[in-house]
């Protein structure tokens, strides 16, 4: 597979795509289009993938997750996609240099959009605490986002396994959530960091309870955010009269994934249809190297 490069870039150095894939685990990637629909109501067609029915990712073997990863690069390379915005923590945890960079078209990782901005814009003596699943934690692909900036002057990482299963099945606010919140980020309210940073885009679901835990005092860095303006960065604002369309896939259950949609509210005014989709390791063998 030709390697993406900067060739590709318009007459103005901006990328010129109009047809982005992103994806997730799941209904986490939410979070990603959010944002992505801030900036660009019009102009585009996204095709999201959320794999629902093998999500959770963050405990599976990472030899799975990375097969997982590469059947759903497949179906949207089949897709026509321009751009790729990775959406999922623990799949950009674990996929190598190499099987993001062959893909033909260019792929936006949420893990150098992380980097990129401790690198730029945190301030000098911060303290960190990256929480995140149980893969990208023992990955280590937090810590090397900031490993080459020397701002940080103590950073902890917290595994907070109960997330993603909660925010799946729709607990977002209330006692159950409450419960994991204060179950998981105990450690990280003694420890008392400057920042905390949500290492998977499922959890700004969570994040008015952990503001309400954690205290005003401590600044949430959501990285989903981060992916979207690097995205920005490459591609400038220009765009055309027409709405962005969202086209889904997901692997689970489409209504109940079309109630997670409708509570998320975000897409009252963009038109979008949900199909239920298989992501086989046939599809990513045929159209992602490695």
């Amino acid at each position: 597979m030709q390697a993406y490069s900067s060739s590709t870039t318009g007459a103005e150095g901006k990328l010129r795509n109009r047809i982005v894939g992103i994806f997730d685990s799941g209904i986490g990637g939410l979070t990603v289009l959010r944002e992505f629909l801030k900036i660009y109501p019009r102009g585009y067609d996204v095709h999201y993938v959320g794999d629902t029915a093998r999500a959770p990712y963050g405990s599976r073997p990472p030899a799975t997750i990375i097969s997982y990863a590469k059947a759903i690069l497949g179906f949207l390379l089949a897709k026509q996609v321009e751009s790729i915005i990775c959406a999922c923590n623990t799949s950009d945890s674990l996929l190598s240099p190499e099987e993001k960079n062959t893909l033909g078209v260019p792929y936006f990782s949420i893990l150098d959009a992380f980097g990129a901005m401790i690198e730029e814009h945190l301030p000098p003596d911060s303290s960190l605490s990256l929480i995140a699943t149980e893969n990208t934690v023992r990955s280590g692909s937090l810590l090397k986002a900031i490993a080459a900036s020397e701002k940080t002057r103590k950073v902890m990482q917290q595994a907070c396994k109960l997330f993603v299963p909660i925010i799946e099945r729709g607990f977002w606010r209330g006692k159950l959530a409450d419960s994991v919140i204060q179950h998981h980020l105990a450690s990280v309210k003694s420890f008392e960091p400057d920042f905390i940073v949500l290492g998977c885009t499922h959890y700004p679901f969570l994040e008015e309870g952990i503001r309400r835990f954690l205290g005003p005092e401590v600044e949430i860095i959501d990285p989903g955010k981060l992916v979207v303006e690097s995205f920005k960065s490459a591609n400038g604002i220009t765009g055309n009269s027409s709405l962005t369309k969202v086209f889904f896939h997901v692997s689970g259950d489409v209504s109940q994934f079309r109630e997670r949609v409708f509570r998320a509210d975000f897409m009252d005014n963009v038109a979008y249809t949900i199909e239920q989709s298989s992501f086989t390791v046939d599809s990513a063998n045929r159209k992602v190297a490695g």
